[in-house]
């Protein structure tokens, strides 16, 4: 069974052969497996349940303070499930890409003018920012041995 996150890196000689179609298929399937879109679902999904019309939160007790974290913690466990071998081994699980997917999502909550724990950017122009160049820039840099 393919695992959905898993990433694999082709040998040398798959690379040295492959076509700059290729490559370029390998790294837009890489950008695609880091970014974690299925958290960032869930996070908008009940975020917006928590929040009025007029955009204003209806939030007395901090649920949404602590809603990221709570998401951080679904990614984990979902990554950790998604990047297993084919065998399913929990052993084989891909560290590097749960931790990057884990980075981009921070990013992207602040990125949406949002906070953790209170604590939130005093401009989401640089958490913006940080989305682009984060994305491009480690799904070209990141290899799976």
């Amino acid at each position: 069974m393919a695992y959905p996150f898993r990433i694999e890196t082709p040998s040398p000689l798959q690379a040295a052969n492959a076509s700059k179609q290729d490559q370029f298929a390998l790294y837009t399937d890489k950008l695609i497996r880091l970014i974690p879109a299925e958290i960032i679902t869930i996070y908008l999904t009940v975020r917006g349940y928590w929040t009025a019309p007029s955009g204003t939160s209806t939030d007395s007790g901090g649920f949404l303070g602590i809603w990221p974290l709570i998401c951080i913690v679904l990614l984990l466990i979902s990554r950790s499930w998604g990047t297993r071998s084919a065998n399913g081994s929990w052993r084989s699980i891909q560290i590097g890409g749960i931790v990057i997917a884990a980075i981009s999502f921070v990013i992207w909550v602040y990125a949406m003018g949002h906070s953790i724990l209170g604590f939130a950017l005093p401009d989401s122009r640089y958490a913006a920012t940080a989305v682009i160049v984060w994305v491009f820039l480690v799904s070209a840099v990141y290899k799976r041995k």
